[in-house]
């Protein structure tokens, strides 16, 4: 399942991804390669292709599900940051309902 991809979606290529297949697809999906060898938000790998944000996303959503790209580590960590903190968010609550 790809995760929800966003204007500033970080991705960045996976290594060694450069394999015959990758040649054999169209050239927008070899350029959004190579442009994510470093990571970069998915509005600005959009804006360097030309294309549509959302062709952008379809695309990028392609290569996350077959391997070619990652979501940053970097920005997977600030979700589950996130996550724990909006968790602790919901107990704190709970507690203090329970209290009255």
């Amino acid at each position: 399942m790809t995760p929800e991809l966003t204007m500033i979606t970080i991705v960045v290529a996976v290594g060694g991804t450069a394999d015959t297949r990758l040649h054999r697809m169209d050239p927008e999906y070899q350029q959004i390669v190579e442009i994510a060898q470093n990571p970069r938000a998915i509005a600005e790998i959009s804006a360097r292709l030309g294309l549509p944000v959302r062709v952008t996303r379809i695309l990028i959503g392609d290569l996350i599900a077959d391997g070619y790209l990652s979501i940053s580590s970097r920005q997977s960590r600030h979700a589950a940051d996130d996550k724990n903190e909006a968790a602790e968010l919901l107990r704190a609550i709970r507690d203090g309902l329970l209290k009255l």
